[in-house]
């Protein structure tokens, strides 16, 4: 996915560079947005992680929805 700025931009760019009649610039415009984006798109994807949820038995032998809190010490080292 991170690999599909750079030309999305390219495409983008050179759409709104024909708008006014300088595809060239437009172009350039479109590459540098792309290469921008990318270490932004990849630290939002560090920022959200999934979270772990599993049902455990309580004591009584009822289900208890709980987080795991060991999928959490993961995250916390990388």
């Amino acid at each position: 996915m991170q690999g599909l700025f750079i030309p999305a931009g390219l495409f983008i760019g050179m759409g709104i560079g024909l708008v006014f009649d300088a595809p060239d610039v437009g172009l350039f415009i479109g590459m540098g947005v792309g290469f921008l984006l990318m270490p932004v798109y990849k630290l939002v994807q560090l920022r959200v992680q999934p979270q772990v949820i599993e049902w455990h038995k309580s004591e009584e032998g009822e289900p208890v929805l709980r987080e795991n809190e060991d999928h959490h010490e993961e995250n916390r080292r990388q």
